[in-house]
């Protein structure tokens, strides 16, 4: 197998064997960018830099970190020092961060090669791969059909072998939406596990940096060093974890998991199928499956586009052209007419339609109307999914990854309900994790995904990891 096909785990396994260097390693990441720049997975590659770095690794010890000289990249809306951060937009094209990310910064203390800044839908606004100011990105497994959004560049860097592993953001399913059409895994954690701090924010109450890679054992290596208490970002929380944990197979029996088949009333026959096979698979294994009916679940996209649309036009508010991205040469008469020309020029359409939603849901005579109703639906979503594990003893969750395969690149698709099934566990807050568990008619990936309570992020990687290892989709890749 070449280089870069490696997982997270086989590298660091071939670095405590002296089997390879950081340098050769690089140079394989970097020559498989070459061959597939027009993924379009990069904004910016760091090819200089990922080899000065790589050079710098002597060799690795038992006191290494386990992602010592293990290459990875970094989603766009992601602070890296002296570095541009534009999010994928005109507004920001010129800005450069000040700062490292408390991400970035944790990836660095354990000695990771940055290979670059990915590709994103603009603001991290899209589910497709197509709304960025600098093109769209390929999937790589069909380049008819899109990638998925917002974290894109994400997934179409790992998929296309030109990252071991990347980072996302997850505001409403954006790392695994696109990890599922690309085949490889995504995972959401608990709210708050990880620090935000230098994530360019869109809706602060459901925005998680994410983390995209081959396998759920490679996410929770790469998880295992980004937990950390910040004083900088308000809501962190202390979620317990030891990666190596994952690679043990749980203890199944007596186990209860619950299953929401209300989930797959939009579904695909192959989605269907292959998540019937799941529940199987588990019961096999000696779970317990309960079903459940939320009697939520129209009401889940619905609350969620009023929720983040409406913060988004509060967060967003800041790039204005005077304070914050926009273009300096325009001198208009008035500040208002030099918002609305900055704006204009320098956002795109989808980002434009969702301030607007946003500000209408928060109008004073809609507030009472959509905002305040729309935060009773999360609250009683909230409720109901505790009850779970609280009277049902049901701490996991089994959904699918999606309704259909990744969709035909044409304009005219609907990519708002493709985030349908993705957005409850934002809503929610606690981890999940998407994982591709078979194929469809058309030869292209179908995931499921594992969900569970606040906090419950090992037991969650744990079972997907357990799952992954029965119906291993890299085997069919290679």
């Amino acid at each position: 197998m070449s280089i870069e096909k490696l997982t997270v785990h086989q590298l660091y396994s071939a670095y405590r064997n002296r089997e390879l260097k950081p340098v050769e390693v690089t140079e394989a990441y970097i020559q498989s960018y070459k061959e597939n720049s027009h993924i379009n997975a990069y904004i910016e590659h760091f090819t200089e830099e990922a080899l000065k770095t790589a050079g710098s690794l002597t060799s690795a010890n038992d006191d290494s970190s386990v992602l010592w000289g293990i290459p990875g990249a970094v989603k766009d809306n992601f602070a890296v020092k002296g570095k541009g951060q534009s999010c994928a937009s005109k507004m920001l094209q010129n800005y450069i961060a000040p700062y490292d990310s408390s991400v970035v910064e944790q990836l660095n203390q354990e000695n990771f090669i940055n290979l670059g800044r990915l590709n994103l839908d603009e603001f991290a606004m899209g589910s497709t791969g197509r709304y960025s100011a600098y093109g769209p990105t390929e999937n790589p497994l069909d380049a008819e059909r899109v990638i998925g959004g917002s974290s894109g560049g994400s997934a179409a860097a790992v998929a296309s072998y030109q990252s071991a592993f990347t980072i996302g953001s997850d505001t409403g399913g954006s790392s695994r939406l696109p990890a599922s059409y690309a085949g490889v895994c995504g995972f959401k954690p608990t709210y708050g596990a990880i620090s935000r701090y230098g994530l360019n924010a869109l809706a602060p109450s459901f925005d998680v940096p994410g983390i995209l890679a081959h396998t759920p054992e490679d996410i929770a290596m790469v998880y295992q060093h980004l937990r950390r208490q910040d004083t900088r970002d308000q809501i962190i929380r202390n979620v317990e974890f030891q990666w190596n944990h994952v690679q043990n197979d749980p203890t199944l029996k007596g186990t209860k998991i619950a299953f929401f088949d209300a989930l797959l009333e939009r579904a695909d026959k192959d989605v269907i199928r292959i998540y019937e096979h799941i529940k199987m698979l588990l019961k096999e294994a000696g779970a317990t499956l309960i079903p459940v009916k939320l009697d939520l679940e129209e009401y889940l996209i619905k609350t969620y586009y009023i929720l983040t649309c409406s913060e988004a036009s509060s967060t967003l508010s800041r790039f204005d052209g005077m304070r914050y991205g926009g273009d300096s040469s325009i001198s208009p008469s008035d500040v208002e007419t030099l918002v609305a020309q900055n704006r204009t020029q320098n956002m795109g359409h989808e980002v434009m339609r969702r301030i607007l939603m946003g500000n209408y849901f928060v109008m004073s005579e809609n507030y009472e109307k959509w905002y305040m109703r729309a935060l009773h639906v999360r609250g009683q979503l909230v409720e109901k999914l505790n009850a779970l594990s609280v009277n049902e003893g049901a701490s996991m969750w089994l959904w699918p990854g999606f309704h259909e395969a990744a969709l035909i690149n044409a304009p005219e698709r609907d990519n708002y309900t493709s985030d349908s099934v993705a957005v409850l566990a934002n809503l929610y807050g606690g981890p999940a994790v998407a994982i591709p568990t078979g194929v469809g008619e058309h030869g292209l990936p179908v995931s499921v995904q594992i969900a569970g309570t606040v906090g419950n992020d090992q037991n969650v990687l744990q079972l997907a990891n357990f799952i992954y290892k029965q119906e291993n989709w890299r085997r069919l890749r290679y």
